[in-house]
């Protein structure tokens, strides 16, 4: 009897020591709080990883148990924890893992208190946050409660990225003319995408032009700190409605560790302007995914526009067709190509180097020219309309007077000119009655001068 005790004894003994020899995790609960997110979004939580004192790690897996074995080389599922837990040191790992881990079903609504939940069992979890209106994407998040740690309370900020193309130029009054360069700057942030949706992964920026073309060999695209995307990435096309479009293919900078997500995209490129209708249209947006658009920025520029209406000196209402001019601007006599309307008007486009100097007035007296920029501009008559007198003396016309960086146009900036000529054979008129009056007054007064000369004569005589 004595013998059977003490055997007892010892057994008992030896189950406490190899019990003691198994890892279990302490029995307690915790809590996530998710920070640094907008108004409306949505919090959730999967767990992955919870306590178990049966096995022999101490844990088992209940969630992504493949996705673990797989990715981390193991034999079994706790193997798979052993070497999840030697990884958790290894950022680039554990971002794979977790990604893939946020595509599962299965994932709880933080509740009524939005951004935190309270009550949650040991073990390792994946958070995710969804923006209700898409304003932002979030990267997923990891979190351990008691697990390779002894944290009960885990407090995250979460990494988000706005859906957003922010643009820019170095126009800032946004007063252009044909011929400009004009330099944009686009930015946009690499988007985190899914592991099991990067095997048709896309990301492109597109750049829509209107009114300009591109400079192609004028692109730079760079990323981060010091990273540099060949400028062959960027492709160019005509769009349907006439204008130009550039599109950027990034999607070589999502890898399926995501180690490029949240890094800032920046595009610097020249366009030269040559628009008709005196605007510039530029829209960049971009995309990573048929469902994935982002908010775009548009930036419009202007060009001015000079309106000269030629008329009667002494009738206004008489528009004269067929008179010439020329336009200068410094020292340089302007050239244009000209634009015919659907009403028959004609209108006259700057063209630097091309075309002709030659203006000439419609059947409306009418010239119109566009495509200006800010300045003082000469207009030279070089040939009268027909029964006109030519006015020798250029005009000087100021146009986009009070547009600068702190007052940028944003429409077309006109400016109006009249235009008068005097009949061949009459007095020239500078307003008023001119010079008549004083002519036939002069001839009076010779007049009455004459008479009294003979009165006095024939006086003297007598």
């Amino acid at each position: 009897m004595k013998l059977f005790k003490k055997v007892s004894a010892m057994v008992v003994s030896l189950l406490m020591a190899l019990a003691m020899m198994v890892p279990v995790a302490a029995v307690g609960t915790g809590s996530i709080t998710v920070n640094n997110t907008g108004n409306e979004s949505k919090y959730e939580y999967l767990q992955v990883i919870k306590a178990n004192p049966k096995k022999s790690t101490g844990w088992e897996i209940v969630a992504g148990k493949d996705i673990l074995i797989d990715e981390l080389g193991a034999s079994d599922e706790q193997d798979a924890i052993t070497k999840f837990i030697a990884a958790t040191n290894d950022s680039s790992k554990i971002k794979k893992i977790v990604a893939k881990l946020s595509e599962l079903d299965g994932f709880n609504d933080f509740g009524e208190s939005k951004n935190k939940v309270d009550g949650l069992s040991e073990g390792f979890y994946v958070v995710r946050v969804v923006d209700k209106d898409a304003t932002y994407t979030y990267s997923p998040m990891a979190a351990s409660i008691g697990f390779s740690n002894k944290n009960r309370t885990v407090d995250l900020n979460a990494k988000k990225q706005k859906n957003q193309v922010v643009k820019t130029t170095t126009d800032k009054d946004h007063a252009v003319q044909n011929g400009d360069e004009v330099s944009y700057t686009v930015t946009v942030k690499v988007p985190f995408i899914s592991p099991t949706k990067q095997a048709n992964k896309v990301f492109n920026v597109i750049d829509t032009l209107k009114g300009a073309e591109y400079v192609t060999d004028s692109v730079e695209i760079v990323y981060g700190d010091d990273g540099v995307v060949d400028s062959s990435k960027a492709t160019f096309a005509n769009g349907e409605d006439g204008s130009k479009v550039m599109t950027v293919d990034l999607k070589d900078l999502i890898d399926e560790n995501n180690s490029n997500a949240g890094k800032t995209v920046t595009i610097t490129y020249k366009a030269k302007v040559t628009t008709e209708n005196d605007e510039v249209t530029n829209t960049a947006t971009a995309d990573h995914g048929s469902d994935s658009k982002y908010d775009g920025t548009t930036i419009d520029l202007f060009a001015g526009k000079i309106v000269v209406t030629k008329v009667d000196n002494e009738d206004e209402s008489k528009k004269l067709a067929n008179a010439k001019f020329t336009l200068s601007k410094g020292n340089d006599v302007l050239t244009f190509k000209t634009v015919t309307k659907e009403a028959g008007t004609v209108e006259y486009v700057y063209t630097p180097g091309e075309g002709s100097s030659e203006l000439v007035s419609d059947a409306n007296g009418k010239i119109i020219i566009k495509g200006l920029g800010k300045g003082t501009y000469s207009l030279k008559e070089t040939e009268a309309p027909e029964g006109y007198s030519l006015i020798e003396k250029a005009k000087d016309i100021t146009l986009g007077e009070g547009i600068d960086d702190s007052n940028p146009v944003d429409d077309e900036f006109t400016i109006g000119y009249k235009f008068a000529n005097t009949k061949v054979g009459s007095l020239p008129e500078t307003g008023g009655i001119g010079t008549t009056i004083f002519t036939v007054g002069g001839c009076a007064i010779m007049v009455a001068a004459a008479a009294l000369f003979f009165m006095n004569k024939k006086k003297h005589e007598k």
